[in-house]
Formats: structure tokens, C-alpha cells, sequence
């Protein structure tokens, strides 16, 4: 939606409130108030509209009234010719429909919790946008770029998405931001991403913040300003290179599993709980291959990660089991958790 346009047509409605009180008031004192308000506020309707009804006060021996009236009748074809063409626009390039689309999309997202926010809709944005809607997740994406989003919200089916800057904090609480679960961070300037981290970890501390950043140095900035994790392109792009290199036939199993369409296949975690059931039980007890199939990758204990756990481990508070398999599955087991 273009917010100018709708501007424009609040500032030339305001504009004629103003001068048809204005004009009307005039109008009353230059007959010193010897005529009804009513009819001095029908005089500047009718000369403001140039419809030719004639006049309602008489003006011929008034040379102050004659003079206001004709710059009356100036000001106002402009102003009204000005306001007709935009309010043609508003409704012919679709700008109520988009103000209405905008207005029940901001309904919904007011309506969203434990939901995830995509700052910047480039080539990072999408690839994590798309992976959030595999595995069924809500999703806001976050991008200045109207097109864009229009692009997205045809190719992709019930999208919510808002058109205005990340760095604004209006913008990231009517993304809900205070409700999220996490957001992620994927301008193209580290400033940027800097900036939004900031913020975001002031709107909500408890969030999660992953942002994207260039080097060393960059990450440690934005940890500091309070992101939970960074990612750098250049890095991963550069081991997925010599991965690609020394061991081809693991990458591809991995390819595979992030584009299989009939399984969404992942390497997925879960925190156990200190009101879970499965607390103070060991994975044999538990039959978690029998009732989730699921693989069992590792537990992480605290700081110590325990791989290929053997069967008579038992969860405690500080566990988080990393495991491999269906989404669907999953989402099963967090319940069950």
C-alpha cells in the first residue's frame, strides 16, 4: 500500500475543513453577523464546488466579500481537482483494497504468538522464510521493498508480512515482536542488523536473535548488543565449498533431506522440561524410536555434549536431546514433553 497517496487525500480533506470554516466565519462578521452561520457555510460550499447555484449572500455591495470570493473560487478548483484526482487513484490503482488487505493482515498479526519475525526479505529473509513454512511455523516478514512483497504474498499462500523499515520500533511491534519467539535478522548492512538487534532485545529480553553479520569483529558487536547467535554467509558459504570438496556424499544426504517434499526430514532439538513426564527417565524408557521414530543424535548435558547416548542415560533439567526425524513427529513429541 502507498502510504503518500493516502496522506495526500487526509491533507486536502483537512485543507478544506479549514478554509470552509474559515471562509464561513469570514463571511459572518463581514455582515456583521446580521445573516445565519448556516447560510454563510452554505456560501463557501457552493462557491468552493463552483456548482452555480447563485448567490446565497449578497456580495454586490461588499467589495471585501467579493475580493475573498473570488480567491475562494480559485483556491477551491484547484484544492477540489487536486483531491478528485487522488481519491481517482486511491480507488482505481487499488490503494483501498490495499488498505484494506493491510488493515485485516495487522488484525491477524495482532492476533499471533510464539511466532517468528524475518527481518529483510533478500536471498537470507526467504531461504529462512521458506524453511519456517515448511516445517508449518508462523512467520512475519519484515521489508521496505512493496514489490517484493507483493511478489511473496502471490507465490506464497497465507503470508503475513508488513512494508516499513526494521529499524523502527513501530514497525517491529506491530510485527509482535513483545509476542515472538524469536527473530531473525537478515539485512543486507550490518548497521543495520546492529541496530534492529539492539532494539528488538529492548522490546523483548526474553527473545531469541539470530542476525546476520560480516567477520569477527561484527559478531562480536552484535553478542554484545545482545544476539543470541550470528550467522556469516561468507563462513558457511566457505565451508559448504570444501564440504562440497573432501566429503560430496555427506552434503548431498543433507540436500536431500532439506528438499525432500514428501518428509520434512530435520535435525531438530527439545529442552526437557522440569514438569515433563520424561524427566528422571532413561531413552530406553522413554521408546522414543518406538513412539516417534525419531534417531537420537546426542544430549546435551549443561555444557557437555554426550554423542551416541547409550540407552541407560537418564533426562535431567539440564538435558536437551538432539535428535533426527520427521517434523510432524516432532511436533508429537513436544507435546509429549
Amino acid at each position: 500500500m502507498d502510504n503518500t497517496v493516502q496522506k495526500r487525500i487526509y491533507i486536502v480533506f483537512l485543507l478544506l475543513f479549514c478554509i470552509t470554516l474559515f471562509a464561513s466565519i469570514f463571511y459572518y462578521y463581514a455582515f456583521d453577523r446580521a445573516v445565519p452561520f448556516l447560510d454563510c457555510v452554505y456560501m463557501t460550499v457552493v462557491t468552493l464546488s463552483t456548482v452555480g447555484y447563485g448567490e446565497v449572500l449578497d456580495i454586490s455591495s461588499n467589495n471585501a466579500a467579493k475580493i475573498f470570493t473570488m480567491l475562494l473560487m480559485i483556491i477551491g478548483v484547484g484544492l477540489m481537482a487536486y483531491g478528485f484526482s487522488l481519491t481517482t487513484a486511491f480507488f482505481v490503482e487499488g490503494q483501498l483494497s490495499d488498505l484494506w488487505r493491510s488493515h485485516r493482515m495487522e488484525q491477524q498479526i495482532a492476533r499471533l504468538s510464539d511466532h517468528y519475525i524475518v527481518c529483510g526479505g533478500g536471498g537470507t529473509g526467504l531461504s529462512a522464510m521458506d524453511e519456517f513454512l515448511k516445517l508449518d511455523t508462523q512467520v512475519v516478514v519484515i521489508d521496505s521493498d512493496v514489490e517484493r512483497l507483493s511478489e511473496l504474498a502471490q507465490e506464497t499462500k497465507n503470508l503475513f508480512y508488513i512494508e516499513g523499515d526494521s529499524t523502527e520500533d513501530e514497525v517491529l511491534v506491530l510485527a509482535g515482536i513483545e509476542r515472538a519467539k524469536g527473530v531473525l535478522i537478515a539485512l543486507r548492512s550490518d548497521k543495520d542488523n546492529l541496530f534492529i538487534t539492539v532494539s528488538a532485545r529492548q522490546l523483548n529480553p526474553e527473545i531469541r536473535i539470530v542476525s546476520k553479520g560480516a567477520g569477527q569483529k561484527m559478531k562480536e558487536k552484535l553478542q554484545r548488543a545482545g544476539a543470541d547467535a550470528t550467522v556469516c554467509p561468507n563462513l558457511i558459504g566457505g565451508l559448504r565449498m570444501a564440504s562440497e570438496m573432501v566429503r560430496p556424499t555427506v552434503v548431498s544426504f543433507l540436500d536431500l533431506m532439506l528438499r525432500d517434499t514428501n518428509r520434512t526430514m530435520r535435525i531438530d532439538e527439545i529442552k526437557i522440561s522440569p514438569k515433563s513426564s520424561y524427566l528422571g527417565k532413561t531413552l530406553k524408557e522413554s521408546r522414543l524410536k518406538e513412539n516417534f521414530d525419531i534417531l537420537v543424535l546426542a544430549i546435551l548435558e549443561g555444557d557437555k555434549l554426550i554423542y551416541n547416548p547409550t540407552a541407560e542415560i537418564s533426562f535431567t533439567e539440564k538435558s536437551t536431546l538432539i535428535f533426527m526425524g520427521d517434523e510432524k513427529q516432532a511436533v508429537r513429541m513436544r507435546k509429549a514433553f
